[in-house]
């Protein structure tokens, strides 16, 4: 099972279900259950493929409530109807790149050589492409996450300056908690700020070495709000950036390991007696009143709730 966003998810097939009365049966007792458990107001949308990008082309070839089956001895008859852009990591600049090569319908995709792809993609990814699109089931490869972030829109009695302040601390230690959990490091603090009206948005960031520790964070932070605009403002958000994995950490020389080992220590008592229980300078019952909402990026740990 891979669970690809909010409202998306992956899984693989055993052996009693690989048959297409195997997928049929499948999706009607999970389509049955949506409906008993959560109401008409939510329906699903399934496809059956050899491979995770065919699978999510089928699901988007009948909405809503549909069941597309990919199966080898139908195609690519079955997609050819569709434009190449409608393929799961073909966007804008590589459909003109496709188009550019003479490769602007579906059977002209699927008759393109392997080499022929691997040209047009720059590298082994037009080749793997090549492989997926005929139906060849590859491994994903890992990806390195890039950033780590958390988000907030204000409530009307939280739009000044200094309540968006204690917003934005309260959102960097959820994040560096996040970071602390996954096993990483990073190197560069964002802040953002989207302003009321019309009065547009604002950023800025910090480097620094490698770091997990919530005490080098806070103090990043309030060398990037000295700079904030004393606009209104309407959503504010935090990212943690250049993300290194802790097998990968180069410590500094001049680290202060007791800072990483308070914050451990901390991250123990909250686990213990609940989010906002202890922190660095933050008000502990409003840390204790935020959780975390639903994000479109991703699916929440349990325990950032």
């Amino acid at each position: 099972e891979h669970v690809m966003s909010i409202d998306e998810v992956a899984c693989l097939l055993d052996r009693g279900q690989q048959s297409t009365e195997g997928v049929e049966r499948l999706s009607a007792d999970l389509k049955q259950a949506i409906r008993e458990r959560v109401g008409v107001c939510l329906t699903v949308s399934i496809g059956a493929a050899s491979n995770k990008l065919l699978a999510k082309l089928a699901s988007d070839m009948q909405k809503p409530n549909g069941l597309t089956i990919l199966e080898p001895e139908n195609m690519p008859q079955k997609i050819l109807h569709l434009d190449i852009n409608e393929i799961s990591g073909i966007g804008a600049n590589m459909t003109r790149r496709l188009e550019a090569a003479g490769l602007n319908t579906m059977l002209k995709l699927w008759r393109a050589s392997e080499t022929e792809l691997e040209r047009i993609w720059g590298g082994v990814l037009g080749k793997r492409f090549h492989a997926l699109l005929h139906g060849e089931d590859l491994p994903s490869p890992p990806r390195q996450k890039r950033s780590l972030g958390q988000e907030h829109v204000l409530a009307p009695e939280q739009r000044y300056p200094e309540k968006a302040k204690l917003v934005l601390q309260e959102l960097l230690v959820k994040a560096a908690r996040r970071l602390r959990q996954e096993n990483l490091y990073c190197r560069r603090l964002v802040v953002s700020i989207k302003w009321m009206g019309d009065e547009g948005y604002w950023a800025d960031d910090r480097t620094f070495t490698e770091a997990q520790d919530d005490l080098l964070f806070s103090r990043v932070f309030l060398e990037i709000w000295k700079n904030a605009p004393r606009k209104k403002p309407l959503r504010v958000g935090v990212s943690l950036t250049d993300l290194v994995q802790a097998r990968d950490h180069q410590g500094d020389l001049f680290d202060r390991p007791q800072n990483e080992m308070l914050t451990k220590a901390i991250d123990v008592l909250n686990e213990k007696f609940g989010k906002g229980a202890i922190g660095f300078g933050l008000a502990a019952s409003s840390a204790k009143e935020r959780t975390s909402k639903i994000a479109f990026q991703r699916v929440p740990d349990l325990s950032e709730f």
